[in-house]
């Protein structure tokens, strides 16, 4: 793994109203990886990635990405500097083809002369070829998500969060996905994925971040993670044989 930090996060805090969501919150992330977000429910994972990509203001704390400070940056401009997203519910322009999509994409990052020539080579890479010029309302589920990741990562995209890719996918589709997400890492792109299908995940992610009650309760490879006692006591040992 390329050591070289690509995004640092700093005592994030994010309260709404009385409720702290996130109580000074770390997190680093480095080139070509997939990091791996877990926690249970009300943890503050979401939340996190809406103060990640600009969709929420965090209350205190520092975001930084290739060591500029982002901090206060719109989700618009951090999108152009090369950070994506996708949602737990596909949130695609249901009446464009799929090929439109990644387009519309593409325009807020590309040169107009080279638009075109990118939007090919994410379709062919995410294997959407067969799909292209078909309206994303008619497609199956793991194809319009494949199309949210083009819209994500075309262009150049540095780092591309994911609110739970898996969720409704059966586990061909689920390995097809994991396999889409390491070759943009081959290729470059950094990942931080929230994930309640925790087996998947733990297949795919080089490291893993545990959020509990908006605080870290711990971070490190898989192998680890399985066996902190914290984690295993807040997932009651069974989460992680989940499918």
């Amino acid at each position: 793994m390329n050591n070289l930090k690509l995004l640092v996060a700093k005592n994030i805090q994010k309260s709404f109203g009385k409720k702290v969501v996130l109580r000074d919150v770390d997190m680093e992330v480095f080139r070509n990886d997939i990091l791996g977000m877990i926690g249970p429910n009300g943890a503050g994972k979401t939340t996190l990635l809406n103060i990640l990509t600009g969709n929420l203001a965090q209350d205190r704390g520092q975001i930084y990405l290739g060591g500029l400070d982002i901090s206060r940056t719109k989700p618009h401009a951090r999108f152009r500097m090369g950070v994506g997203r996708t949602f737990q519910n596909v949130r695609p322009f249901h009446s464009l083809t799929v090929e439109k999509n990644i387009r519309v994409a593409a325009r807020l990052r590309v040169e107009s002369r080279k638009v075109s020539a990118e939007v090919m080579r994410i379709i062919e890479l995410l294997g959407l070829k067969p799909y292209a010029d078909e309206a994303v309302s008619e497609c199956s589920l793991i194809v319009r998500k494949k199309t949210e990741l083009g819209k994500a990562v075309v262009g150049g995209a540095k780092l591309v969060l994911l609110d739970e890719p898996f969720a409704g996918l059966v586990e061909e589709e689920i390995n097809d996905l994991a396999e889409d997400i390491k070759l943009l890492r081959e290729e470059g792109v950094a990942f931080v994925v929230v994930e309640h299908v925790v087996s998947a995940l733990m297949k795919l992610a080089n490291r893993v971040f545990v959020l509990h009650l908006g605080t870290k309760l711990a971070e490190g490879t898989p192998h680890e993670i399985v066996k902190n006692t914290d984690v295993l006591q807040v997932y009651l040992g069974g989460q992680f044989g989940s499918a």
